[in-house]
């Protein structure tokens, strides 16, 4: 059973305020610069009821602690959040860490590298956890910390270090600096776990979840809180965009269980927290974990779970906080009758308030305590200047039990130490000169990195002028090539204006149509007025005739020897006949009854003619050439084509002449996915050849006539 259950007080009916009963003045913001603290021991103390030496009596059966503190070397570690100094993200905050070791000659100090992180979010929270690991193979004592905190693109992350004690004190980040010629610019030595895929962790004991951690966006301005359980799980609570608070659980083997949205990772609801509430926890027996928030009433709050219990709300009096008040809670003697939890907070003079809860004294106190009130040279803005309240985070310093209170209402950090009720400021935080290397090293890098861009960037823009000018000289030879070509076209048009000359001096060809009433669509069978020549006209019917089950009342005839429904096609660019199907700039539904290149010759009874013969439905039109070859008026071809209203889908051809035999043409039907090639090039045609074409079960039948 939980040791706070046990032992639960009625929640006191009294409002109290801190500091006095003036109101608090509207702070406009929470502070951007916070603060989180770790303590321990080396060699690692297991002490179970802890004693502060502040108290009037100690609990029964407390270990002795004469020269302790002789034996073992007492450590705290402190991590800060700061605007960045450096160029390259003037944007971010950065995350250093200061040391401290009782060691004589330690003291306050920075590691080898202070910089955890570098690409911090403007204002974001700190929290970190720490614990003794397993130091593998070798042996090794090994401080393992984690450190939380939100990125410049809004996103929870985490980062790492193991501090080896044996055989001497090691940091993981203490490699060798890279050569600046290397362009591979120091990062913060601090392993960043990277984040896993689709923005939630990886199934429970999956190799990807121990190694990555969950891709969450906590409310901006949220909060952190973390700590480690005695079952070796770490608990991150944060506010999430709903302005619930919601936790993050790291389990040993099995890696990190976070999903935004399901209601399991919920430790208070939405209208539970104020958004931006300060978040502080702690952790005891049976896997106990208490966290404690302020709510939008500025009053204070808390949950806790354990192994057996999910989270239920703490009964706290109604203590009432500053609008932009930080929290921080230490606790000790789990499940024990000494069991003290104390919550500490400042008010805007920075006065330290204690929030204390104590089993042996019969649970929360009645109203917060004044630690210390500092003297009047306060590092604060005085009283009703709206800034907003100092962070705080709070340790008990490992065999001495000592409760002690960081806090740094400006860039300098303070501690209170409570047991003395005393204030100091001891130089934190604290450089080293190999940090100061490191970024040394970091910049002169940077420099050069800029360097090689504005050298490759050079590279780029006169690979781009090289390109313009081989753009321009291709455009050029291109213009030359079209005059070029223009250029032949008109010696062509020449060459065949003066054959067509030759041509008219030629004996003018019998007239042979054989229409009753023909109509001209090309040509006059007096004499055509001018030359045709790769052209096409339309013919409107009317009826429908039909190809392919496709019925048209528009016709476009080409002196080609094609015949089109409902489009014209390209005659200069189809001048030839092609193998069927050829589909290529040629309507769907066309017929083919002599496909090459043909003309008519000004002078010459060549032409196109039609005429329509029937009463509906029984109509038909027969469209009949006459008509030479292009370049060899020598050979001259004499035709028809014939569709019927009443026989749809069939159409006959009939030949009169052909001179070549049909050796350079192809002749045949075709729709859209179905084809009817008769002859492609080869010498099929005679006198008397007839050709019905059915598209409606795509066959050809060829029979004889009587010219």
């Amino acid at each position: 059973m939980s040791s706070l259950r046990t032992n639960q007080t009625t929640s006191v009916s009294a409002v109290h305020e801190l500091g006095g009963s003036a109101p608090w003045s509207e702070v406009v913001a929470y502070t951007k610069l916070h603060l989180s603290a770790l303590a321990f021991v080396h060699p690692e103390s297991r002490t179970h009821i802890k004693q502060c030496r502040c108290k009037a009596h100690a609990p029964p059966d407390t270990p002795a602690t004469e020269n302790r503190t002789s034996q073992k070397n007492q450590l705290v570690r402190i991590y800060h959040t700061e605007p960045s100094i450096y160029r390259y993200n003037e944007e971010c905050y950065l995350v250093r860490e200061t040391r401290y070791s009782s060691l004589q000659g330690h003291g306050w100090h920075a590691p080898s590298d202070d910089l955890v992180a570098d690409d911090a979010v403007v204002g974001s929270a700190v929290s970190a956890v720490g614990w003794w690991a397993d130091g593998g193979d070798n042996g090794e004592e090994a401080w393992e910390t984690r450190v939380y905190y939100i990125d410049k693109t809004g996103k929870l992350r985490e980062r790492a270090n193991r501090t080896s004690f044996t055989p001497e004190v090691k940091d993981e980040f203490e490699h060798e600096l890279p050569d600046p010629l290397q362009l591979v610019p120091p990062t913060p030595g601090w392993k960043l776990t990277p984040l896993s895929d689709a923005g939630s962790a990886a199934d429970s004991g999956s190799s990807t979840a121990a190694t990555t951690f969950p891709a969450v966006s906590p409310l901006r301005g949220s909060k952190l809180a973390a700590v480690r359980s005695e079952d070796g799980k770490v608990h991150v609570f944060y506010q999430a965009r709903d302005h619930s608070l919601r936790e993050m659980l790291f389990a040993p083997g099995a890696g990190w269980a976070a999903v935004e949205g399901e209601d399991r990772q919920v430790v208070a609801g939405s209208d539970s927290a104020k958004p931006g509430t300060s978040l502080t926890a702690v952790s005891g027996g049976w896997a106990e974990v208490r966290l404690f928030y302020v709510t939008p009433a500025d009053k204070l709050a808390g949950v806790y779970a354990d192994d057996h219990t999910r989270w239920t709300a703490i009964d706290i009096p109604a203590y009432t906080l500053p609008p932009t008040a930080m929290l921080a809670a230490v606790a000790w003697n789990y499940a024990s009758p000494f069991f003290e939890m104390h919550i500490y907070t400042t008010d805007d003079k920075d006065d330290l308030y204690d929030l204390a809860f104590s089993r042996d004294s019969g649970g929360w106190a009645p109203a917060p305590r004044s630690v210390k009130k500092v003297p009047s040279a306060s590092l604060s803005p005085a009283r009703g200047s709206g800034a907003p309240l100092s962070a705080v985070t709070a340790i008990i310093v490992d065999d001495e039990w000592q409760t002690k209170v960081y806090f740094h209402p400006r860039r300098q950090i303070a501690v209170w130490d409570v047991c003395s009720a005393d204030i100091s400021c001891n130089g934190i935080p604290k450089t080293s000169e190999a940090a100061a290397e490191r970024r040394r090293i970091e910049e002169e890098t940077r420099v050069k990195i800029k360097e090689e861009e504005e050298r490759k960037e050079s590279l780029r823009r006169k690979a781009e002028e090289r390109a313009r000018r081989e753009e321009e000289e291709r455009l050029r030879r291109e213009e030359e090539e079209r005059n070029e070509r223009l250029q032949q076209e008109a010696e062509e048009k020449a060459r065949r204006e003066e054959e067509e000359r030759a041509r008219q001096a030629k004996p003018v060809l019998p007239n042979s149509v054989t229409l009753r009433h023909p109509k001209a669509i090309m040509g006059a069978l007096e004499g055509a007025p001018t030359n045709v020549d790769d052209e096409f006209r339309a013919l409107d019917l009317p009826f429908a005739v039909t190809l392919y089950g496709y019925a048209s009342t528009k016709l476009w005839v080409t002196d080609n020897g094609m015949l089109c429904l409902d489009q014209s096609t390209h005659a200069r660019n189809n001048r030839t006949g092609k193998p069927l199907p050829s589909r290529e700039n040629i309507p769907p539904y066309t017929m083919f009854p002599f496909w090459t290149d043909l003309m008519i010759v000004q002078g010459r009874p060549h032409g196109i003619y039609y005429e329509i013969v029937g009463e509906a439905p029984s109509r038909s039109i027969t469209v009949e050439w006459y008509v030479t070859r292009y370049g060899n008026e020598s050979q001259y071809f004499h035709f028809n084509l014939l569709l019927e209203e009443a026989r749809p889908n069939v159409v006959t051809f009939k030949y009169y002449d052909a001179v070549d035999k049909g050796a350079e043409c192809t002749i045949g039907v075709q729709g859209p996915t179905k084809h009817l090639m008769f002859s492609h090039n080869q010498p099929k045609v005679y006198k008397g050849l007839k050709l019905v074409f059915n598209t409606a079960d795509n066959t050809v039948a060829e029979t004889r006539f009587q010219p």
